[in-house]
C-alpha cells in the first residue's frame, strides 16, 4: 500500500527543558559557631584546608573572609571587617553563608555582586514568597530556604501558581545562560577588568617603588591585555587588628576596624 504524507507530517516538535543544579549544603550550620570562618572560606571554594589551617588563627581567617566577600558582594571591606564573626544578624559567618546560599541555588555570582547584607536577605524572603521578618536570624532564615530549595516537592509547591509562573520561573530558566553570557563578556575585545589589592594592601611597582590602589585592563584583538598583561604584587601600607590587651589590665581596644596608617598609634582606654 501506499501512502500520502504531508508536508505537516513532517513538523518536529521541539520540547525544551531546563535544569537548575543545586549543591543543597545545609548553609545554616555554617553561620555561626567557632569554626564558622573557616568552614565557609573551605566551602565557598576561597581556600582550601591545608590554607586555611596555615593562618594564625582566626583574626586571619577573619580577614581572608573579609577580604573575598567584599569582591563578592556590594559591602565594602571596613564594613565588614568591623562586624562580629558570628551573630544573630550581619555577623561575617551570616553573611557568607548567605552568600553561599544563593550562588549554590538562584542567583549567579554577576547577580550577587551587586547585593549587600539586607538585600541577600530580601532576596530569600522574596524567594519563600513570605513577607520580611526582621525578627528571623540569618540561620533560621537559612534553615528555611533550605527546607525550601532542598526539602520534598510537596513544600515547594506551597508558593502561589503566578509568582511561579512569573519571576522565580524566568529565573530558574536564565541562570546558568546569564552566568555564560556574563564570563563570556569579559574576554570579548574591548572588555575591561579592573583589579584592586585586599583591604589595607595595594599594588607595588618595584621599578618606581610608588603604590597604587587599582589597575584596570583592556582586552586586545590579539588576545593581550593592555597597558600590561601582568600584575604587580601586593604591599602591605596599614596595619590591621592592634593586639588586644591582657585581661587583668581592664584595658579596651579603641581600634574602630579601620586601617591604620604606618606610624601611626592606636589608643586603649579603661575599663
Amino acid at each position: 500500500t501506499s501512502e500520502n504524507f504531508t508536508r505537516e507530517d513532517y513538523k518536529k516538535k521541539n520540547i525544551e527543558i531546563s535544569f537548575l543544579c543545586v549543591d543543597c549544603n545545609p548553609w545554616h550550620l555554617s553561620a555561626d559557631g567557632p569554626s564558622c570562618l573557616r568552614d565557609l572560606l573551605i566551602e565557598n571554594g576561597w581556600s582550601s584546608a591545608d590554607q586555611v589551617d596555615q593562618l594564625d588563627g582566626p583574626s586571619d581567617q577573619k580577614l581572608l573572609l573579609t577580604e573575598y566577600l567584599s569582591l563578592k558582594i556590594n559591602q565594602s571591606a571596613i564594613d565588614l571587617i568591623s562586624r562580629k564573626s558570628y551573630s544573630d544578624f550581619g555577623g561575617l559567618c551570616g553573611i557568607a553563608a548567605l552568600y553561599q546560599a544563593l550562588s549554590t541555588s538562584i542567583l549567579t555570582r554577576s547577580q550577587l555582586f551587586y547585593l549587600n547584607y539586607d538585600l541577600m536577605r530580601e532576596r530569600l524572603f522574596e524567594e519563600l514568597s513570605t513577607e520580611i521578618n526582621q525578627t528571623l536570624t540569618d540561620k533560621d532564615l537559612l534553615s528555611q530556604f533550605h527546607k525550601y530549595i532542598c526539602g520534598n516537592l510537596s513544600y515547594r509547591e506551597k508558593r502561589s501558581a503566578e509568582y511561579w509562573d512569573t519571576e522565580a520561573a524566568l529565573l530558574l530558566r536564565t541562570k546558568r545562560d546569564t552566568e555564560d553570557q556574563e564570563e563570556l563578556i569579559n574576554r570579548y575585545y574591548g572588555a575591561m577588568l579592573r583589579y584592586e589589592c585586599g583591604i589595607a594592601r595595594k599594588f607595588h611597582d618595584p621599578e618606581s617603588g610608588s603604590l597604587y590602589s587599582s589597575i584596570t585592563l583592556e582586552c586586545q584583538w590579539n588576545q593581550t591585555w593592555s597597558p600590561v598583561d601582568y600584575l604587580h604584587s601586593c604591599k602591605w601600607f596599614q596595619c590591621l587588628y592592634p593586639p588586644e590587651p591582657p585581661e587583668e589590665t581592664n584595658l579596651i581596644s579603641d581600634w574602630d576596624g579601620s586601617p591604620t596608617e604606618f606610624d601611626e598609634p592606636v589608643s586603649y582606654s579603661c575599663g
